[in-house]
Order: structure tokens, then sequence, then C-alpha cells
């Protein structure tokens, strides 16, 4: 999501000699290999259309951790120069704010209607969390 509100959200399609899958991340997601190979699309379009997307836009993360190691892994697959920046969502967080996060991000979540665990969705509840607990 970007900071002007826009979301972006694709099913990936696995490319042919990516074997490993993690059954718990399927079950988080609901999404099975079949699908991902069916609906999903390439990795080297997902990665054009996310650097067409983000632009040069400062990205965030709050599993920076994870998230950044298999960003680097699709975009060096796909042999796409990634052209943003990924950094931890810390390192933008004041004190109060990590104080507040959990409970203010919980809160946000009970009111939220969407029914699926989606980056776009995990990207909304995020920047929502953020800026309700720098208004504070």
């Amino acid at each position: 999501m970007r900071s002007d509100g826009l979301r972006y959200c694709q099913l990936i399609k696995p490319f042919d000699d990516w074997f490993h899958w993690n059954i718990e991340a399927e079950n988080i997601h609901g999404i099975s290999q079949r699908l991902l190979n069916k609906k999903g699309i390439s990795g080297i379009q997902i990665c054009l259309e996310l650097n067409d997307f983000i632009g040069s836009e400062q990205t965030y993360s709050d599993g920076w951790v994870v998230d950044s190691p298999w960003l680097l892994k699709l975009y060096d697959r796909s042999q796409v120069e990634l052209g943003f920046r990924l950094s931890a969502l810390e390192m933008i967080l004041n004190e109060f704010q990590y104080d507040v996060w959990d409970k203010t991000k919980a809160d946000i979540l009970s009111k939220m209607t969407v029914q699926r665990h989606r980056a776009s969705n995990d990207a909304m509840l995020i920047q929502r969390t953020y800026v309700e607990t720098l208004n504070r």
C-alpha cells in the first residue's frame, strides 16, 4: 500500500525451479500451490509492476527479517533490479508507538471487514496502525 492509499496485490506463480513449499504459510494465507500455478503471474512481471507501483518511494515492512530476503530472492531470480528500498518499520517508530502498537493494531483489526490474509490487507492494517499511533 502506497502513502496515497493505492494498493497492489497479485499472486506470484512460482518459478519452475522453486520446489520449497511451506504448508504453514499455505494455511495462513489460504493459497495452495495449485492456485498459484493456475492464477499467479510471473515473478518477472511482479517485479516490474512493483517497481512501477512503488517507484522511488521508501517502503517499510513489519516483518523485514523475512520480507527482505524473500524480496531479494524474487528480484534476483527474476533478473530484475530492485527499484525501491525496503526498510524495517522499527526504523520510523518512536517509543510511544512501540508501547501502543500491539493494542492499536488489534483494535483496528477487530473493526476491519477483510476476509483474506493478503499482503495488501496487511499493508493497510500496518499503515492505519502507524497513522493512529503517530496521531495519539
